[in-house]
């Protein structure tokens, strides 16, 4: 048996030693898998240091939705803002999880302001949250074309009639 440590092991040696920023190298296909895996243990345990340095890191990065929606509920709108500057890359998150799931980002060249108001929508977040991100990211005509054109392409008429509204006399 081979008592060399494998690739992953050592990207993760070299995680633990010189941290996140020193570990990138050109053309490594495996460091995108090791730095998603990293990505979303952290953002499971809520290790904002650590996600936000990957984020900040990678150019190319798959988010999947509970990620995005991570982000929502911790009102991190400076991740946010960083993460329309990424485009989505095409990771299979087969390696990472047993059971497969739905990814909006997969629909997305880029991540922009109509990514994080699908998963407004399709989670159900407070409608709190969803004011401020609105208030913050949903300002110029093109931001608002953005959604609006995401409204377009999906039927989203089940979520509004969801909606209750207070009835005040």
């Amino acid at each position: 048996m081979d008592s060399k440590p494998g690739k992953i092991d050592q990207i993760l040696e070299l995680i633990d030693i010189n941290g996140i920023q020193r570990i990138r190298t050109v053309g490594e296909q495996i460091n995108t898998h090791v730095y998603h895996m990293v990505f979303y243990q952290a953002v499971d345990d809520d290790l904002r240091l650590v996600y936000s340095q990957i984020l900040k890191q990678l150019k190319f990065i798959q988010m999947r939705d509970s990620d995005a929606e991570q982000l929502l509920l911790q009102r991190d709108y400076e991740l946010i803002k960083i993460s329309f500057q990424k485009y989505t890359a095409k990771v299979n998150l087969t390696l990472f999880f047993s059971k497969s799931f739905t990814l909006k980002a997969s629909h997305y060249r880029k991540y922009n302001e109509a990514f994080y108001e699908e998963i407004l929508i399709d989670y159900g977040v407070d409608p709190r949250v969803a004011k401020n991100y609105r208030e913050r990211f949903l300002i110029k005509d093109s931001q608002i074309k953005l959604v609006l054109e995401m409204y377009a392409k999906n039927d989203y008429v089940k979520n509004f009639l969801n909606i209750t509204y207070p009835i005040s006399h």
